[in-house]
């Protein structure tokens, strides 16, 4: 049996092992590497050839016969650009466009005086490739056709000693394309470091290759089988790649130890469509004035006369949207009830006509508090008809009742202090008008929904972030600078019954390393309808000391008496962006907690008992929360959301 024949029989067995590999493989270890790959191909080509009977023109020795033994074989270059994807299981591909030296040396022995044909024949091979990750390292294999485009045929002859050397003669009648089939293993090495991006990976690989047919039939008067007795090349390919992977930022990881997560998830038992809530949302009693000029901002809803003769709060927010209300509208149509103030307080004092306001201006450096509180008053006494002899104004001249700020503020947040103490209060007696507004709304991504994520407290990680994929979602969260964290997982289950799905954590330390932790969970639509709950909101004042106490009697009377038995009741802390973020954790954590202790308490006199999960956000923004960039969006901010999940 002839090299080229040997070769050709071990090519087509890897073939068969590459493919039952590919089908039985299930995963891979290497999931957080580059899916996107490209570099540079160099290797050497251990060629064997199969030349079967062929003519080459020499101009002394017209014929060059078949060979009986080896037909022949040679040392040649390949090099290589590569495009590869790797999807993170079990196939990827590779895309490969070749410089491919299929160079021999074939001597027949079998004529009287031995004759030397040094064959040098290129190709531009275009090489489709599948990838196979056993799940064994970074250990791969590739199986794929090729196809060459030659690119020149030349030989040397040298005959018997008598014979001058022939250099250079053009081998005729090669076939300008031929096919063929490649495969081969490699192991991919990361090379400088896994917190490096883009990522760069040393792959060194062995390969065979099989090129079919590459020249035409010079005998026809003998009988040859097309298929690869007519000049084949069965290559044995040793090399290196070097390759440039595209990391997602959330993919690169360095040594430190997972178990510096620690990570611990909690998954809802079933997932709901969206539920029902009926919500009290408290008012800000103030107007906020823009830094220059005493005229009311556009962004408050001012009314004609007739609009508001006919204006109630109940139509406050769009009829056609009562009860139907997202998650991603809820913040607009809440600050629209805000920016209403103006207009309720009139429809207020029209349904209690014994009771008087107070319009309290304050204006820091401009000093034109009263001029800002009686353009309110001849709004509400020229647009809701309201005696004059109602509304007095007092100019409290540079700071508010209960400033904003403190001489503890720091510097860059003084701005915002400044803006919140610019404005108009509401003060009414004797019945105080400034209750909160009841409005129903749809929610969507409700807070039982949540995800529930904890990672170690531990000063060396620096932030973290979550990546959710599976069901053919990915979705990414974060960062985070806590340990406890609440996502939404909406949008992974857009579209889906239920789902499989993996949590990524990735977390940064002091020091840059990037430290990855994993946990599966699973996630199923609850199809019953869900009984409507109900959402509560407190909002503190600046700095109160003890502001938990003012909503006392709120909690035990309100509150309380709605939360049946075996309810969830969900208390959750936020604060606005002034100050220091670590202290408004604690601080927003510290009230939530005792809006739940006041809670627990009044339920243990009821006889009832509930489910609390009690969090503080702090100044992390959440569907809950409003923007940061208003005085109102602040002060909304600086409080506690309450809700009451009924037992379904």
């Amino acid at each position: 049996m002839t090299l080229f024949r040997t070769g050709r029989g071990i090519i087509l067995c890897a073939a068969l092992l590459l493919l039952s590999a590919g089908a039985q493989v299930r995963a891979q270890s290497g999931s957080r590497e580059a899916r996107w790959r490209f570099g540079l191909i160099g290797g050497l080509n251990y060629n064997m050839l199969g030349l079967g009977y062929q003519r080459l023109d020499t101009g002394l020795i017209p014929n060059f016969y078949f060979f009986k033994g080896i037909d022949g074989s040679g040392i040649a270059p390949y090099i290589s650009l590569l495009g590869e994807y790797n999807s993170r299981s079990w196939w990827g591909g590779q895309l490969r466009l070749s410089y491919d030296a299929r160079n021999g040396i074939a001597t027949d022995n079998t004529l009287p005086a031995e004759k030397k044909f040094d064959t040098r024949v290129s190709y531009l091979s275009i090489e489709p490739l599948l990838r196979i990750n056993p799940g064994v390292n970074n250990l791969y294999a590739v199986i794929g056709p090729l196809i060459g485009i030659n690119l020149d045929g030349k030989f040397d002859y040298t005959g018997a000693p008598t014979e001058a050397v022939q250099p250079d003669k053009t081998i005729t009648d090669i076939n300008p394309v031929t096919i063929g089939l490649s495969g081969g293993l490699g192991y991919d090495m990361v090379i400088g470091g896994r917190s490096s991006s883009p990522r760069w990976y040393l792959a060194p690989f062995l390969e065979g290759s099989w090129m079919l047919h590459q020249r035409g039939h010079s005998f026809p008067q003998i009988s040859q089988d097309k298929f690869d007795d007519i000049w084949s090349t069965v290559t044995v390919r040793a090399g290196v790649a070097l390759k440039l992977g595209i990391m997602d930022p959330e993919d690169l990881t360095d040594g430190a130890s997972p178990e510096l997560i620690n990570l611990a998830l909690l998954a809802p038992s079933r997932f709901l469509t969206s539920r029902k809530y009926e919500e009290f949302f408290p008012l800000v009693t103030s107007v906020f004035f823009d830094s220059t000029g005493s005229a009311i901002p556009d962004r408050y809803k001012k009314l004609s006369r007739d609009e508001a003769s006919k204006f109630s709060e109940n139509d406050v927010i769009d009829p056609a949207k009562v009860g139907n209300i997202d998650a991603a509208q809820r913040k607009a149509e809440q600050m629209n009830v805000y920016y209403n103030v103006m207009n309720i307080y009139g429809a207020r004092m029209i349904a209690n006509p014994a009771t008087a306001l107070t319009l309290i201006g304050s204006a820091p450096d401009v000093k034109d508090g009263a001029a800002m509180a009686q353009g309110i008053k001849d709004y509400l006494t020229n647009n809701f008809g309201i005696d004059p002899a109602r509304i007095s104004i007092t100019d409290n001249g540079e700071v508010p009742r209960n400033p904003s700020g403190s001489a503890r503020t720091p510097a860059a947040d003084r701005p915002l202090t400044r803006e919140e103490n610019r404005r108009v209060e509401f003060v009414t007696k004797p019945t105080e008008l400034g209750t909160p507004v009841n409005i129903n709304t749809v929610d969507q991504s409700p807070t039982e929904n949540d995800i529930v994520l904890n990672i170690n407290d531990d000063p060396r990680i620096k932030t973290w972030q979550v990546v959710i994929t599976g069901e053919g979602k990915r979705e990414t969260y974060g960062p985070f600078d806590h340990p406890a964290q609440r996502i939404d997982p909406k949008a992974v289950m857009d579209g889906l019954d239920k789902g499989h799905f993996t949590a990524q954590v990735i977390a940064i330390t002091n020091d840059g390393q990037r430290v990855t932790q994993t946990k599966e969970f699973d996630l199923v639509r609850r199809e019953q309808p869900a009984k409507q709950a109900r959402r509560f909101s407190i909002i503190f004042g600046y700095g109160q000391d003890d502001p938990v106490r003012l909503y006392e009697n709120f909690l035990r009377n309100t509150v309380a008496p709605k939360i049946d038995a075996g309810a969830k009741v969900y208390v959750v802390g936020h604060t606005d962006n002034i100050g220091d973020a670590g202290l408004n954790y604690s601080l927003s954590g510290n009230r939530a907690g005792q809006v739940g202790d006041v809670l627990k308490d009044e339920l243990r006199k009821l006889g009832r008992t509930a489910m609390f999960e009690v969090v503080g956000n702090g100044e992390t923004e959440t569907r809950t929360t409003f923007d940061n960039g208003k005085p109102e969006g602040r002060f909304y901010n600086r409080g506690v959301v309450i809700e009451v999940i009924p037992n379904d």
